[in-house]
């Protein structure tokens, strides 16, 4: 006769032995203890609850309108995003003022949901050749509001050099020397949650 297992899977043995806790533990302290080291939940989580409770066109998986410049600038000027989905060393070395990155490659949707307004227009300034991607990607988290493709951004470089700047890039092998333990001094950790309330107050410039 077979003998009976102590426990068929982990939950049951949670259930029965909670780990430090003891059986006067408040459902506070036994969440706290489950949770310790988990992410923050991300902002568009609360956004897509509502969302699936509507009533939704099927994704539309046609590549946006290419836009010219003037018209990328009226969309911005009408509160859009302009959001660049190269890979960062691309984005660094020019890219158009006030765009935002997040690299189509990796976790793009779940970074772009946690940086990106839900309520506002999304304009894509990056390469066209990726943007029915990027549209995609991002409509499956529910941020179907793509209004465009900026349709040349290296002709924008050439003719109309005022609207593009270039930026620095911090890697670990440009940290100074000084960062002997790979922590910036005087650091003040921000989960990617509070990044966009907390980014306003970050100063601007290459680091020090």
């Amino acid at each position: 006769m077979r003998e009976k297992p102590l426990y068929r899977n982990g939950l049951d043995h949670r259930r029965a032995a909670p780990h430090q806790l003891g059986a006067a533990a408040t459902v506070d302290a036994f969440v706290a203890a489950v949770t310790e080291g988990q992410p923050v939940r991300p902002r568009y989580f609360e956004f897509d609850v509502r969302r699936n409770r509507e009533l939704r066109p099927l994704l539309d998986e046609a590549a946006p309108p290419l836009l010219q410049i003037d018209e990328v600038l009226s969309c911005r000027d009408a509160g859009a995003v302009l959001l660049d989905a190269r890979e960062p060393a691309d984005f660094a070395a020019a890219h158009l003022r006030g765009a935002v990155n997040v690299g189509l490659q990796g976790r793009f949707a779940e970074w772009a949901g946690a940086v990106l307004a839900p309520d506002r227009g999304v304009v894509l300034v990056g390469d066209p050749v990726i943007a029915v991607e990027a549209k995609v990607r991002l409509g499956r988290v529910g941020y179907d509001t793509v209004v465009g493709q900026l349709d040349d951004l290296a002709s924008v470089c050439l003719t109309r050099p005022e609207l593009i700047e270039a930026s620095s890039r911090l890697t670990i092998e440009s940290r100074p020397a000084t960062w002997s333990s790979g922590e910036w001094p005087g650091r003040a950790r921000r989960s990617l949650r509070e990044w966009r309330s907390a980014s306003a107050r970050v100063p601007g410039g290459p680091p020090a």
